[in-house]
């Protein structure tokens, strides 16, 4: 695991031409090397390597943020089952609560969107660091005032609820998508789709909230973010650590197809498979 000092990050930034760019590229760095992250990571690091670059702290964080919201940032390799980067994912959005480690800078409380490939790993990331001000570095940091160790259990609500990746919508750049079913037949509707879905009916969800799916085998499958109300939608769970769920064909005489992809129209709370022409 990389720190804010490790010359890695500086050689990562060393030639960015704006802060802006300079997050992106350390971001880059990070999620290629697995390391969940908080905006607050990112201020210290180029407060540290680029004192050159001049930014707010909570402008960072808005922009870190709506990059999220946007899709736009550097997504992690997905080591799948057979061990090598064959895909990627993005990043989940975690919700932490500070302890108050450097309380003249942060105090106890505060909410903190730490970033990372899955759950448990933005859960349980050390985010709270000494963010230098214009002038300072890292050996100004006074000693911390709370063990980080509390951080991921502290604040208002459970530890479930402080650390629940939310999707609160994305502009989609169409709304016609595909999904693709498992090699064990489950059919996968992922985050971008849910991300689409939200924006255009308004509605954000969060992990382990449900979502509910009527299957029409070899016709289509409908997801609502809403109970139909109809008695044939299942209820399935929003995956924490992924921000998708995996669907099972309730007619074992006609499964989904192993591998296929189904087209996918996306409305405002719904989302429609076309099961009626696998690719």
């Amino acid at each position: 695991m990389l720190d804010i000092s490790d010359p890695k990050n500086a050689a990562a930034i060393a030639q960015s031409p704006d802060w802006q760019t300079a997050v992106t590229d350390l971001l880059a760095l990070w999620a290629q090397d697995g390391r969940p992250y908080s905006s607050g990571e990112v201020a210290s690091a180029l407060r540290t390597h680029r004192k050159d670059l001049h930014f707010s702290v909570p402008t960072l964080g808005k922009y870190v943020r709506d990059a999220f919201y946007g899709q736009k940032l550097p997504e992690y390799p997905d080591f799948g089952v057979t061990g090598l980067p064959t895909n990627s994912i993005p990043p989940v959005q975690v919700g932490r609560f500070t302890v108050g480690k450097f309380p003249t800078r942060t105090p106890a409380g505060v909410e903190v969107f730490v970033y990372g490939a899955d759950q448990n790993s933005a859960a349980g990331h050390e985010f709270e660091v000494f963010v230098p001000k214009p002038g300072e570095t890292l050996s100004d940091a006074p000693p911390d005032a709370a063990p980080q160790s509390t951080a991921a259990v502290t604040g208002p609500g459970t530890p479930a609820q402080n650390a629940a990746i939310a999707i609160y919508g994305a502009k989609p750049a169409v709304t016609h998508n595909a999904v693709n079913v498992a090699a064990d037949g489950r059919l996968y509707v992922g985050r971008p789709i849910f991300e689409a879905c939200c924006h255009l009916g308004g509605t954000p969800i969060r992990a382990g909230d449900p979502v509910f799916v009527e299957v029409e085998p070899g016709v289509k499958a409908v997801v609502t973010l809403k109970d139909p109300g109809n008695g044939a939608a299942k209820e399935y769970s929003l995956w924490s650590g992924q921000g998708r769920i995996a669907v099972t064909c309730p007619d074992p005489t006609k499964p989904f197809i192993p591998h296929a992809t189904y087209k996918v129209v996306v409305g405002a709370g719904v989302i429609t498979v076309d099961l009626s022409a696998p690719q």
